[in-house]
């Protein structure tokens, strides 16, 4: 029977494999003289976003594989293969991350009346796992593009061209597709032509038709622009990289028309010249937005900007760029959870990874990274496989969250939807990275009522004291003083007021995080980032 501390005690079995079936699947390929195109699949751990393969992983596709898109209840994964004119399509294994060819997959698009040929670019499932939707050329040359909308079998997978599709949207060359959260809007970035297409999509049937006043035009560049799209997860902003800038728009909810917000287009800063914005993604929450910077043989970075949920607004997060440790960095994606940022490197074929700090948006480096990947990685999904929304935000902030000193008391703030009560462990700490030795790290265990203070190689913990009561824990890194600390709960929010005394030895800046565990099991997206504290010599 495990006693308490309970996460020291849990600490294998919590990390050994991913919470609720939490895989990343990058795509890799994508050349004309490319045979084996493919799928690798990553087993990813909850706690630390580092990843590991799954067992039988790689998994073959057809012929230039590009485009990848997986259902909300990660049950299934489509790609698409733009050489091989088709979709390949897979059930996702929930317990390895292994994927399953669908039977009749992969899906031949070239029967599409009266074109000779359908080139998919993008794809995308919509909130419900009913429909698939594809954006595909039928004309390279003139960048004649088409959507095609098809409905998924629930128990299969399979697919079924929806009665009426395609459609036609024109010269757009379709690049990236996005969908709005409530399934109604879809948003095609149109490369070459600065335009984004508007269509409506019936959420019961599958139907496709033009928003009024589509296409919305992209702000004029010197360069090509349209080449990705993200619809944040409110339903509120469209957003757009351009040359050197990125296109923010308004969504009207009624119709779907796009109107440019305040401000937009919002600088793009990077150091090279040859380089150009790649991919973006929206955090889960809406709060942040990264986009991908690389060129083919330069190095790769990811650029973080704050949202300004009434204005849309972007403002650069503290630290951006953040590099990525590889070349051709392209494709980018959030884990549903937030906790963590994937982007692939296309020319040293790899897949880097990042921690969130859920407080400023800015990227730490995940333990390992970058992972090896298969040749010409493109792009990427990250997959929660169960039906179980993602757990809830516990560890959500401190105060202050910056600045610097030899003591402070800090002020922990955990949340759980199911009452303060719920709540079994809360985990402070201090540190050059969220897991290394040497560092300050404390646990509360709220049943008992006590603290505990990690040894200096982590092997064990030192204590318990309780708060408000006379009392010291103390390592190399730093000593905590009971007497002055406190804790109250309230409703949701539980908060550890924590008195830290730090050592000389421990100078210079260190991050600051926090991970908390529920009674159901439920745990915080890892060891959030949510600050750093500069440690005076």
């Amino acid at each position: 029977m495990c006693t308490p501390p309970l996460v020291f005690c849990m600490s294998l079995a919590m990390f050994a494999g991913p919470l609720l079936g939490q895989f990343v699947y990058v795509v890799s390929g994508g050349t004309a003289t490319t045979a084996g195109d493919s799928v690798s699949g990553y087993l990813m751990n909850p706690a630390t976003g580092a990843l590991r393969s799954a067992p039988q992983s790689p998994f073959a596709t057809g012929q230039g594989s590009f485009a990848i898109a997986a259902d909300p209840l990660g049950l299934f994964v489509y790609v698409a293969n733009f050489i091989g004119n088709s979709i390949s399509g897979f059930a996702i294994s929930s317990t390895n991350g292994n994927l399953l060819p669908l039977n009749g997959s992969p899906y031949d698009l070239t029967p599409l009346p009266p074109f000779a040929a359908v080139i998919p670019q993008s794809l995308a499932v919509d909130p419900s796992g009913k429909f698939l939707y594809v954006a595909s050329l039928i004309n390279p040359a003139d960048y004649v593009a088409i959507i095609s909308s098809y409905a998924i079998n629930q128990s299969t997978g399979a697919l079924t061209l929806v009665p009426g599709s395609p459609l036609g949207i024109g010269d757009c060359g379709a690049m990236d597709l996005a969908m709005d959260p409530r399934g109604k809007f879809i948003y095609i970035s149109c490369e070459d032509s600065r335009l984004i297409v508007g269509i409506v999509a019936d959420p019961t049937t599958g139907a496709l038709t033009t928003i009024p006043g589509s296409p919305f035009d992209l702000s004029p560049r010197v360069s090509p622009s349209g080449t990705a799209v993200a619809v944040d997860p409110n339903g509120k902003y469209v957003y757009a990289p351009v040359y050197r800038g990125v296109d923010v728009f308004a969504i009207d909810t009624a119709t779907g028309a796009l109107t440019p917000v305040p401000g937009s287009p919002f600088p793009a800063d990077y150091p090279y010249q040859t380089t150009a914005l790649a991919s973006v993604a929206v955090h889960p929450t809406g709060k942040f937005v990264y986009l991908t910077v690389g060129a083919y043989q330069a190095p790769g970075s990811v650029l973080g900007y704050t949202v300004d949920a009434a204005t849309g607004a972007l403002t650069p997060v503290p630290g951006s760029p953040f590099p990525t440790s590889g070349t051709g960095s392209g494709a980018v994606a959030v884990d549903p959870h937030g906790g963590f940022v994937y982007v692939t490197n296309g020319n040293s074929n790899s897949v880097s990874a990042f921690s969130i700090n859920t407080a400023t948006g800015a990227l730490t480096d995940v333990s390992g990274s970058p992972f090896p990947s298969t040749s010409l990685p493109s792009a990427i999904t990250v997959v929660n496989t169960s039906s179980t929304p993602p757990p809830p935000q516990l560890a959500v902030s401190v105060t202050p969250n910056s600045g610097s000193g030899a003591s402070q008391i800090f002020a922990f703030r955990y949340s759980d939807s199911n009452g303060y009560l719920s709540l079994t462990n809360a985990y402070a700490g201090f540190g050059p990275t969220a897991y290394v030795e040497h560092s300050c790290r404390v646990e509360y265990y709220r049943a008992a009522n006590k603290l505990y203070l990690k040894n200096d190689d982590g092997s064990a913990f030192l204590g318990p004291v309780t708060p408000g009561v006379a009392g010291t824990l103390s390592n190399s890194q730093c000593t905590l003083n009971a007497g002055s600390s406190s804790v109250s709960g309230s409703g949701n929010t539980l908060t550890l007021n924590l008195d830290f005394s730090f050592q000389p030895a421990f100078a210079g800046t260190q991050g600051i995080y926090m991970y908390a565990i529920d009674q159901s099991g439920l745990t915080s997206p890892g060891r959030q980032s949510v600050g750093t504290w500069v440690v005076p010599k």
